[in-house]
């Protein structure tokens, strides 16, 4: 592919995503504060980790958390940066397992326990600076046991999703 095509397309499916990353939160959240259970700024991110390159899921994963806490005021402060920690590991990660030839659900659960072992110690390392207490079996019940059901729809329904867009995408 032509180098310009694909700056286009990357340009393109980063512009879409971001955007999924933004809406999609909101939609959930005017349904009744579904956000931490179902977890949909992640899906974009988990998206462009099958889709692009490294260095594009890090923009979108870093941007995603702070353009929509600009725009919406969610996440808040201090918890949009702790979340683009998370995503930017989550996104890049999972693009970079693309190379080791594993399955696409075990490349996404090992992508998804690294981005919140990371988001675990970038939360400690801000309640360090901050002064504020830190509960580590409060944060880990939040991250994993309430938004168990995104990610158990992210474990079973996203590797088949984003097979079926790339065989879409790169059949010609």
């Amino acid at each position: 592919m032509h180098p310009m095509n694909r700056l286009g397309r990357n340009l393109t499916f980063s512009a879409m995503l971001l955007a999924v990353g933004i809406l999609l939160p909101q939609l959930f959240h005017m349904l009744g504060n579904l956000g931490t259970v179902l977890l949909p700024m992640h899906l974009g991110i988990l998206l462009a980790g099958y889709l692009l390159p490294p260095g594009w899921c890090l923009m979108l994963g870093l941007l995603t958390p702070l353009v929509s806490s600009v725009l919406s005021g969610m996440p808040p402060f201090p918890l949009n940066y702790l979340i683009s920690v998370e995503l930017a590991v989550l996104g890049v990660s999972l693009s970079l397992l693309h190379r080791r030839g594993w399955s696409d659900r075990k490349r996404l659960i090992v992508a998804m326990l690294l981005a919140r072992s990371v988001r675990i110690l970038a939360t400690w390392i801000v309640a360090q600076a901050l002064s504020f207490p830190f509960n580590l079996l409060g944060l880990m019940s939040l991250i994993f046991v309430a938004g168990l059901p995104g990610i158990l729809i992210q474990i079973f329904w996203l590797p088949p999703l984003a097979r079926r867009i790339r065989n879409i995408l790169y059949s010609n």
